[in-house]
């Protein structure tokens, strides 16, 4: 029996450890997703500061392209929707997996009084045998 409890103690810590690598990765592209909100957030001021009529201009490679003010404000507004909704997204899969870890940690808990208890068991039935 203590064997299969090891086996499930090992199962869950590698889980453990798979989750923590995913939500790394998921901190990690939540922050570009942050900074990339904040940078279009500023392009939103900048573009909202501006009179009906002036110029503006989009870099597509090395070229500057001349852009209607009414058109890239769509598209700002556009690319912070979208990035709004990926952060909302990453962020329920991140506290997802979360709550996943916290089970897998009480099931850790778990596996580790019962290893305990029956360590504590045969400790006893040892006494036992040696008393008589």
């Amino acid at each position: 029996m203590a064997e299969a409890l090891q086996e499930q103690m090992r199962e869950n810590v590698n889980e453990i450890r798979k989750i923590d690598t995913e939500q790394g990765k998921m901190t990690e592209t939540l922050s570009k997703y942050e900074a990339q909100r904040q940078e279009n957030d500023t392009v939103k001021d900048e573009l909202g500061r501006l009179e009906d009529g002036a110029k503006v201009f989009k870099l597509i490679g090395p070229v500057l392209v001349p852009q209607d003010l009414e058109e890239a404000k769509d598209n700002v507004k556009k690319r912070l929707e979208f990035i709004t909704g990926e952060i909302d997204r990453y962020t329920k899969t991140h506290e997802g997996l979360g709550d996943k870890r916290k089970e897998i940690i009480g099931k850790c808990q778990d596996i580790q009084k019962k290893m305990q208890d029956l360590q504590a068991a045969e400790k006893k039935d040892k006494e036992k045998g040696s008393d008589q």
